[in-house]
């Protein structure tokens, strides 16, 4: 028998934010059976791109960016 993937705790929660330069971390805790497979995608403007394979994702150098929608 096999249960669905049932998020038991993502951390932080809401909005990330952080000091350009710095570290941010990531994580997400799920219960399935058989056990989870975590996989961390970045939507950019025309793709999604894969970040991470594990429960908690740690971001190094974050950098400041700036993107405007041409309309």
């Amino acid at each position: 028998m096999s249960d669905s993937p049932h998020i038991v705790s993502l951390s932080p929660s809401g909005s990330v934010s952080g000091q350009v330069g710095s570290r941010v971390s990531l994580s997400c805790e799920a219960e399935a059976n058989p056990p989870p497979a975590y996989q961390w995608v970045q939507k950019l403007s025309d793709q999604y791109v894969i970040r991470g394979n594990s429960r908690v994702l740690i971001l190094d150098n974050i950098i400041f960016e700036v993107r405007f929608n041409d309309e």
